[in-house]
């Protein structure tokens, strides 16, 4: 990953966790009151910022899955989110079946999966 693509992904995850860049306090960062500038997203490298993201995504209603949406982190450095009332069977997965296990840390693999989640998310939701 590139780290403009890093900083795309953060900027996405940022919105849809409700962050307004240059807008929203760092109020959370001990002596730091200042606006978020872009320099602070590092939910790719901070499972602090990272698990209440995935927390607000598994609290989505998933209206076609007469549920919500599961994430899945894993042994090894694999994450899924599917919706819950998905079949196991591979060939009858939803659309909103996004998986990743190729990259060297368990964080970034969860950070990709929230990226092309939240991608399709806000694509449906138009």
């Amino acid at each position: 990953m590139t780290d403009k693509e890093v900083l795309e992904g953060n900027k996405l995850l940022a919105d849809f966790d409700g962050i307004k860049i240059g807008v929203s306090l760092y109020s959370w960062r001990i002596g730091c009151q200042g606006p978020i500038q872009e320099k602070h997203l590092n939910y790719h490298a901070s499972w602090g910022l990272l698990m209440p993201l995935v927390e607000k995504i598994e609290a989505l209603p998933a209206d076609d899955f007469h549920g919500h949406f599961c994430v899945f982190i894993g042994a090894g450095n694999n994450c899924t989110i599917q919706g819950s009332r998905l079949s196991t069977d591979p060939k009858n997965y939803h659309p909103a079946y996004f998986n990743d296990a190729t990259l060297e840390t368990k964080i970034l693999s969860t950070w990709r999966v929230c990226v092309s989640f939240i991608k399709w998310y806000n694509g449906q939701n138009k």
